[in-house]
């Protein structure tokens, strides 16, 4: 058990990956380069995003993850659920011991995705 809790509150999607402005959204978190935890846990399993308006997806702490020293939340976004294989990367934020209490984090591929994650860390 880590020493800090990190509880994800909501995505919000500001920008899209896919040209068609659909992204298909997962996410995994890893701690102290320990065992990597997916968020929606089914394998192909995805939250459908756009970039009309604000799309969010509430998670409301339903997905949390804990670390010593420091943690990584890398966000994908897959088209075909038939494959694993192809992913887009849509961007990651990093989570270190002595962060604030709960705040955002940005998320973006350097390119042509952004997104907010929004989170509380206890510990």
């Amino acid at each position: 058990m880590g020493k800090y809790k990190v509880s994800i509150d909501k995505i919000v999607c500001l920008e899209s990956a896919d040209p068609n402005g659909h992204d298909e959204v997962w996410l995994l978190a890893q701690g102290d380069a320990g065992t990597p935890n997916r968020y929606p846990q089914a394998a192909t399993a995805t939250y459908s995003m756009n970039s009309s308006g604000e799309s969010t997806w509430m998670i409301d702490g339903d997905f949390t993850f804990e670390f010593d020293r420091s943690a990584i939340l890398t966000l994908y976004e897959q088209d075909l659920k038939l494959d694993i294989n192809t992913t887009d990367f849509l961007g990651n934020a990093r989570f270190t011991s002595g962060a604030g209490a709960s705040g955002t984090k940005s998320c973006t591929n350097g390119d042509d995705s952004s997104y907010q994650v929004y989170f509380t860390m206890t510990g």
